[in-house]
């Protein structure tokens, strides 16, 4: 399987990315100078970023970890600060 029907199979979608001012995981970074697209989930827990000038890729995929908390107010809105990079 090619990385293009990684991507079609994931269902993921390309993010406007910039390597200026936008603060990319160093685990996914590309060398200096070099072009690059992103393709992810909404939630940013699976990623492919395509180094288009070394025609080579990196996936970064982060399944849910087993958790176990309190009993916690199911009214309440817990929001955290995680975002995906690109937003």
């Amino acid at each position: 399987m090619k990385i293009e029907a990684y991507i079609d199979k994931h269902g993921l979608t390309e993010r406007n990315v910039s390597p200026e001012g936008t603060w990319i995981p160093a685990s996914l970074t590309v060398p200096e100078g070099n072009d690059f697209k992103v393709f992810a989930n909404d939630d940013g827990t699976h990623v492919v970023v395509l180094d288009t000038t070394r025609q080579q890729f990196k996936i970064s995929h982060g399944d849910m970890v087993y958790l176990e908390t309190d009993w916690l107010d199911a009214r309440n809105n817990y929001n955290t600060d995680a975002r995906p990079f690109w937003r």
